[in-house]
């Protein structure tokens, strides 16, 4: 791996208990330092009132422009995000780029009619997180059902997966 930081970029999103446990991880899984930052986005001028969404195009334009430069930047936003292709998105990345986004919005089980449930949002947001972050690191989506990489267009896709990379894009992340 080309990057020894990985910069964490909560926007509006603030429970510490959540971003210390996801700090962990990513130091965990990429040996990697960790270091959270105040990123200034205008989520305003990101807002489409005919979709009642984010654009994730325009959220990561200002993300890239805004982020430094000395490493990966995982950029965490509390809104729901879409791309002009689809309904919505967990979250868009820079293939081998220096930025990831990722959306908490629809990770909650309250979103999908369930009960609050900060296990299963937390089991959510850390396979989506290690995703955007695999595809910054230069990993692209893998057929492997299991992979953390594998695409996830539901969140039951989401909870289908583990928290592991397969051996092939464990093997790829670390050449």
């Amino acid at each position: 791996m080309c990057a020894n930081k990985v910069y964490l970029a909560a926007v509006a999103y603030y429970d510490h208990q959540v971003l210390e446990a996801l700090e962990s991880l990513i130091t965990g899984v990429f040996g990697v330092q960790v270091e959270g930052i105040d990123l200034k986005l205008d989520l305003a001028n990101t807002y489409s009132p005919a979709r009642q969404q984010y654009s994730a195009d325009k959220v990561m334009m200002q993300s890239i422009e805004l982020a430094p430069k000395d490493g990966k930047v995982l950029v965490m936003v509390d809104v729901d995000l879409f791309v002009p292709i689809f309904t919505f998105i967990f979250g868009q990345a820079q293939l081998a780029g220096h930025v990831a986004l990722l959306s908490t919005w629809r990770l909650r089980p309250e979103y999908h009619g369930g009960a609050h449930d900060k296990r299963l949002f937390m089991e959510r947001l850390f396979k989506e997180a290690l995703h955007e972050l695999g595809h910054a690191f230069g990993l692209k989506h893998c057929y492997n059902p299991g992979c953390v990489m594998n695409f996830s267009p539901t969140v039951e896709h989401v909870d289908e997966k583990t928290f592991k990379f397969c051996p092939t894009c464990e093997r790829q992340l670390h050449s």
